[in-house]
């Protein structure tokens, strides 16, 4: 252990990998020392993604294409939609696999206990219904969804409810999904690709 006498190290002293190099305190130069085991590793290039919300975000993520007429289609990531009765309004963010899902009611307790005493009508609560599922949505790291209002004339409800989205900048729209480019394999029975001329190039594997 290292004693400071009249502003200067009677001797050098070593915390873990920080190690003092003179006795003059004022005047010290240090040096680190990487002691980890893993100090010589190095990252690999090639990794699999762990996280496909990353590949989602990104628009790299393939959606289910499905059949023509298929009902209930799941071309998308995640979908928003709005189901009205008579006492409540719901609204609905669901994950294409079905597994993640945002729910949030006007009926519900939180929603209640905001609107207690008030008199907001229908209206108005679907406009802050939609402020708060757009809220969530942000707060779980969803910037776009699904979302197809009803065909026809708008009610004053679900333009409400549309207002609240829009406020909270949760766009309505996702991107469409980056495809990459097709490359033609290889034809190994000749000496060029597919859907290439006939050439021969080294790089190409021939029989």
């Amino acid at each position: 252990m290292a004693l400071i006498l009249g502003g200067r190290l009677q001797f050098p002293f070593s915390t873990g990998a920080l190690t003092c190099l003179c006795r003059n305190v004022r005047t010290c130069s240090t040096s680190v020392k990487n002691s980890s085991p893993n100090a010589d590793y190095k990252i690999n290039p090639e990794f699999r993604n762990r996280n496909p919300r990353n590949l989602e975000k990104m628009a790299l993520a393939k959606k289910t294409e499905g059949w023509q007429f298929q009902q209930g289609a799941r071309k998308f990531y995640h979908q928003l939609s709005l189901r009205i009765a008579n006492r409540k309004t719901t609204a609905i963010v669901q994950h294409s696999s079905g597994t993640f899902t945002i729910k949030v009611s006007t009926d519900s307790p939180e929603m209640k206990k905001t609107f207690s005493g008030s008199r907001c009508n229908r209206v108005t609560r679907a406009y802050y219904l939609g402020q708060v599922i757009a809220q969530r949505c942000l707060e779980a790291g969803i910037t776009h969804v699904d979302f197809e209002p009803p065909e026809g004339e708008i009610s004053p409800l679900n333009q409400a409810f549309i207002d609240g989205l829009e406020k909270m900048n949760l766009e309505l729209t996702e991107p469409d999904v980056i495809k990459p480019t097709y490359r033609p394999g290889i034809d190994y029975s000749k000496q060029n690709r597919y859907a290439e001329r006939k050439k021969y190039q080294d790089d190409y594997q021939v029989v």
